[in-house]
């Protein structure tokens, strides 16, 4: 039987990161996952109700208070847009924009980080100074689940 102080330190931890990471979407959507770096903030955020059907989900890319680049640019329901994939040690989203391919991806050992190829060519790589750390937790991978972005 797990231990109860166990389990409420993690949802502790949680909450924590979560009401952290708040400022990065706006009012009344949820930070599925962010990462910061010296200049810009990167977030995958969800509206309240999004499932497969309902509701959006979008990538937002911010430099202080400006928002640089926003994907999709119309909110949309999320599945057949974003892609979940958990592996091994690691979980990431991947979407694509045109020629553009973005991977979001998270290790458990190390920062996330965004890879951006077109054509198969690596174009960027942005590694994260911090980063929510919510693509592994198991709430997150439902929550994909039931928004149809995984396989």
């Amino acid at each position: 039987m797990p231990d109860r102080r166990l389990i409420a330190g993690a949802a502790a931890g949680l909450l924590a990161a979560s009401s952290a990471w708040a400022q990065t979407c706006p009012a009344g959507e949820d930070v599925l996952w962010s990462c910061e770096t010296r200049s810009k903030t990167y977030a995958l955020c969800a509206s309240k109700d999004a499932a497969r059907d309902r509701g959006h989900v979008q990538y937002r890319v911010r430099q202080g208070e400006r928002t640089e680049f926003v994907f999709p640019e119309q909110p949309r329901p999320p599945a057949g847009l974003f892609l979940y994939q958990l592996f091994n040690k690691s979980a990431q989203v991947s979407f694509a924009n045109g020629a553009y391919s973005y991977e979001l991806r998270e290790a458990m050992e190390a920062a996330g980080e965004i890879e951006v190829t077109r054509e198969g060519r690596r174009v960027a790589l942005v590694k994260c100074r911090t980063s929510s750390d919510t693509l592994t937790l198991t709430p997150t991978i439902r929550r994909f689940e039931a928004m149809g972005m995984t396989r």
